[in-house]
């Protein structure tokens, strides 16, 4: 059973909020039940995000949401809660991370999930996070982005992929610490970065890439700029020649999506009348159609499907116990772009786990 835990820090992952929001919700319903408002103004939180992650969390069980009063407040009666975590000796693991403390107190006493969770567990690897409870959130949050990354090879996969070099600036929305940026530039050094989140995400991302020499430079001659925006916000995304959406729209509705393509596809649109030049979107999205290619034989089909049981199962659990991950064929995506003014101008496909497809996208003519 998936750990109840990587299910709450996996949806705040991938609807772009930080980890420590998590930990902000628990804490503030644990005085009481709150409304929405409420807990956006204690978490210091964009509404319609929140929102999002609220809804998630309460359809799945873990909070529950009173229709008279509209407030939310943390399940108490889920069964088993304590048989439901995921356990691994391994501390650098990041099911290893999430019997932190500060987590499992939410519901009940550390001690007891000890004892009768883990009685042979050494309580000092846990007690001494308490005191460092913000750094040890962020740790769990790059851990949790980096060890997807790592394992997979995702970025370099990408950039290896796709030729990055003919644009001069690139604006990646929702990029959370940076990660794919950072690796755009070290493979295509000539471009420019501007990584577009909100105002948490950027300064854990700082946080985290001035500790790294090579990406402080980066960041220093503004190579890599971080950017207060919204991409359901048109006014609040800058100029640039490419923009770059990676596995941010298979979490969203097709609603949703609708705003977040319209919303660029109109700075897109603006730019190209204003200047001439016509810009690119580039989405990088699973494919339903393209995630298994019909002509591997089936001794290459079993090396795919050893490596990603292998290398894919970590953050498979993690980011798959979430928020309502939408898998779209290609016809569904050629319908989401079209109704969005948008045309597909190129295709690359990943061949390997984990079965990425790039697409380059363009504005329609009015």
């Amino acid at each position: 059973m998936e750990s109840i835990f990587s299910s709450l820090l996996a949806s705040s992952l991938l609807v772009g909020l930080p980890s420590i929001i998590i930990l902000s919700l628990i804490e503030a319903l644990k005085v009481g039940p709150k409304t929405l408002e409420e807990l956006a103004n204690v978490t210091k939180t964009n509404q319609r995000h929140l929102n999002s992650l609220l809804n998630k969390l309460s359809n799945d069980g873990y909070f529950f949401y009173n229709e008279e009063d509209q407030k939310y407040e943390i399940n108490a009666n889920l069964p088993n809660i304590q048989d439901s975590i995921f356990y691994n000796e391994n501390k650098d693991c990041i099911y290893g991370l999430f019997q932190h403390p500060s987590l499992s107190k939410a519901w009940g006493s550390t001690q007891d999930f000890l004892d009768t969770r883990h009685p042979s567990l050494n309580q000092s690897n846990f007690i001494n996070f308490i005191d460092e409870k913000d750094s040890f959130l962020k740790k769990i949050f790059d851990s949790a982005m980096t060890q997807k990354s790592e394992l997979l090879k995702v970025h370099s996969k990408i950039t290896g992929c796709f030729n990055f070099s003919k644009f001069k600036q690139i604006v990646e929305l929702n990029g959370g610490f940076g990660y794919l940026g950072f690796q755009i530039l070290k493979d295509h050094p000539n471009t420019s970065v501007v990584i577009l989140e909100m105002e948490e995400t950027i300064k854990h991302g700082l946080e985290i890439a001035t500790n790294d020499p090579q990406k402080k430079e980066l960041i220093d001659c503004n190579q890599i700029v971080f950017k207060l925006g919204d991409m359901f916000q048109p006014r609040t995304i800058p100029e640039a020649d490419a923009y770059l959406l990676t596995e941010v729209l298979s979490v969203w509705s097709r609603h949703d999506c609708m705003k977040i393509l319209q919303s660029i596809s109109n700075v897109m649109r603006k730019e190209k009348t204003l200047t001439g030049k016509s810009p690119s979107l580039i989405v990088i999205e699973s494919i339903l159609d393209d995630q298994i290619s019909k002509n591997r034989n089936d001794e290459s089909l079993d090396q795919l499907q050893e490596e990603e049981s292998t290398s894919h199962s970590i953050p498979k659990m993690v980011m798959g116990s979430i928020i309502s991950v939408e898998k779209r064929s290609r016809l569904e995506w050629d319908f989401l772009f079209r109704d969005s003014g948008l045309y597909v101008n190129n295709i690359k496909k990943m061949n390997q786990t984990p079965f990425l497809t790039l697409i380059e996208l363009t504005v329609v003519n009015k």
